[in-house]
């Protein structure tokens, strides 16, 4: 019996809802675009219960791409960046 056997009995399946907010982009001086997603969790147990407000918890990815990549991907079409892109070929 490998040591991953047993193991899978042994966990408890738990399950979140993740709740996205809207993301937010930021140019910066290092030739590099960050975006922001805010997002929200909370156990799915908990939902419409009178701890679920307290026990959910906010959280942030940020994902930072050059601007060269921002521009091969064509991501400056959707967050405005057109004027910046220009700039920095200039």
């Amino acid at each position: 019996m490998s040591k991953f056997e047993n193991r899978s009995e042994s966990f408890i399946q738990m399950k979140k809802q993740l709740t996205f907010g809207l993301p937010s982009v930021y140019p910066s001086y290092d030739r590099t675009v960050n975006w922001q997603f805010p997002f929200s969790m909370v156990d799915s147990s908990l939902i419409g219960a009178p701890d679920e407000m307290s026990e959910t918890t906010p959280h942030i990815v940020t994902v930072t791409a050059t601007l060269e990549l921002v521009h091969t991907w064509g991501f400056y079409r959707l967050d405005g960046l057109d004027e910046q892109a220009e700039i920095d070929q200039q």
